[in-house]
Formats: structure tokens, C-alpha cells, sequence
């Protein structure tokens, strides 16, 4: 996963002032024929001497520390999702049938301890920690504070 806040707090953490320009609206490299990690910076450069680089403006701070949490929360989902599946085995090997939604919903998933299965519960424990952290992710996300 790309770190945004080190690549923006590079220049200011070595004493240098940093210049971010969107690439997209610098003609010179998104039109250039030839690009490489020489020609662009060599481009840039040339057009930083003109003063005819459009700036971008990075996030602040806090803008930033949201956005790492935004590209989390579907990390701890896709692994939430992994660790469901040894859940669903252990139910099929006991014959128990999958209801609909057994795994998506917090008090069905209770209903499962209640069978008191072996194995069971320490499958279904990541799954809570899971839940706990998408649901801190989620409130710090949408209301913008911890």
C-alpha cells in the first residue's frame, strides 16, 4: 500500500522545499513522446526555470491520516472475508446448514458460539477483532475524528 504522507513529508523532513505538480496538467510530459525517470524531472526542471509549471497543492495533515484509513478499511475486509471460510468448514463438516447471512450479521454469528462446536470460537474470534476494527475505521472515517 502506497504511504501518501512520506512521499509528501519527504521534502519538508530534509529541509527542502518540495513542488508537486499535476502531471496530467503539465502538457510538456503528458504529451512528450519519450518519458523516462530522466527526461520528466529534466522537463520539469526546465519549466520550474519559467515559472510555467501549474502546482498542485497536497492534502494537509489531516486530510492525509484519513485517506490512509480510507485504503485500510478494504484490507481488513478482504481478510475478514478469508477468515470466514474455515468457519463455513467447520459448520459443513458438522452438517450444519449455512443460513443466509450467518457470517455478515453479529448476533447470528452468536447463535454459532451457542452450538458450542470445537474449533469454533477460535475461528470466530479474528472475525470479531475484524468487525471491531472496520467499525473504528468506519466511525473515524465518517465523522472525521477518533
Amino acid at each position: 500500500m502506497l504511504r501518501l504522507g512520506t512521499l509528501f513529508d519527504a521534502p519538508v523532513s530534509t529541509g527542502t522545499d518540495g513542488v508537486w505538480s499535476d502531471p496530467k496538467k503539465t502538457k510538456a510530459i503528458a504529451e512528450a513522446e519519450l518519458k523516462s525517470d530522466k527526461v520528466d524531472p529534466e522537463t520539469l526542471a526546465g519549466l520550474l526555470r519559467l515559472n510555467a509549471v501549474r502546482e498542485a497543492v497536497p492534502p494537509d495533515e489531516a486530510t492525509r491520516v484519513l485517506q490512509r484509513l480510507v485504503l485500510e478499511r478494504p484490507f481488513y475486509l478482504s481478510k475478514e472475508k478469508a477468515n470466514r471460510c474455515p468457519v463455513y468448514s467447520v459448520l459443513l463438516r458438522k452438517g450444519i446448514p449455512d443460513e443466509d447471512g450467518i457470517m455478515m450479521r453479529r448476533c447470528k454469528r452468536e447463535t454459532l458460539r451457542e452450538l458450542d462446536l470445537p474449533g469454533l470460537d477460535r475461528e470466530l474470534e479474528p472475525l470479531v477483532h475484524l468487525d471491531e476494527t472496520t467499525k473504528d475505521l468506519d466511525h473515524i472515517s465518517f465523522t472525521g475524528s477518533s
